[in-house]
């Protein structure tokens, strides 16, 4: 009940902030340091958890989750509250929901030398509780004809293909968002040229298809139900490796 109310008397998300899915997880990608931050935007109201952790050195951690003091919008970034007498949380998304900055974030919530300030980008820390276990990952994003997203191609030690796709269209805020992790480990088939093709299969008989080149360096999704996007959303299209 809490929640609804909420929903019905705080600004809309839609409104000042990225159109995110549901829920939406990035990874922290700072030096000597690792984590995720997980945004749960259902019901028109965000939570947020973050965890972090030191690589090296004492291994301190970074330790925040918002329950349901949720956050809200302000200045075009997401206000989390903290306990009496800290500054607030405060998370900056990309447009394309591709990344997301946290510029502030109290160090009472970290060990000695752990930190959550800096850069995050979409999708779980590979290896970590919640992704494909994975040994090794590429990202590629694509900004064409008003469309805006990323995609990464991760695969584990067995060899096995994990998707991750998440686009926007800029005009209207559609979203489109697929994890293949929901379905289990996509098939993978050669073609000629050392042309690689993945197909992952959803409940139904769907498929998402994507196309790699042999050089690597571009992924054509070629096939993307339109269930899995919003109004006049797509995810259709080929996608550029992040440099």
């Amino acid at each position: 009940m809490r929640k609804l109310l909420l929903a019905l008397t705080l600004p809309a998300l839609c409104c000042t902030l990225p159109a995110l899915a549901d829920t939406q997880v990035f990874h922290y990608v700072e030096p000597g340091m690792g984590g995720n931050m997980q945004i749960d935007t259902a019901g028109g109201v965000s939570s947020v958890t973050i965890n972090t952790y030191q690589t090296e050195g004492n291994f301190s951690t970074c330790e925040y989750d918002s329950g349901e003091d949720y956050c809200y919008p302000e200045n075009g970034a997401l206000v989390c509250p903290t306990e009496s007498g800290m500054d607030p949380i405060i998370i900056k998304l990309a447009k394309n929901g591709s990344s997301a900055e946290v510029s502030s974030f109290p160090s009472a919530y970290c060990g000695m030398g752990a930190y959550a300030i800096g850069a995050w980008e979409a999708g779980p820390e590979p290896g970590s509780e919640g992704s494909s276990q994975n040994s090794d990952a590429d990202v590629y994003e694509i900004n064409d004809g008003g469309i805006q997203g990323s995609l990464t191609l991760e695969f584990n030690e067995d060899l096995d293909a994990y998707v991750t796709i998440n686009t926007v269209n800029v005009n209207n805020l559609a979203t489109c968002e697929f994890t293949s992790t929901d379905y289990g480990p996509c098939n993978l088939s050669f073609g000629t040229n050392e042309t690689l093709n993945v197909s992952c299969s959803l409940e139904g008989g769907e498929t998402v298809d994507l196309h790699i080149p042999g050089d690597g360096k571009t992924v054509e999704v070629t096939n993307f139900p339109a269930e899995l996007c919003g109004m006049n959303g797509t995810a259709l299209g080929t996608y550029h490796l992040k440099k």
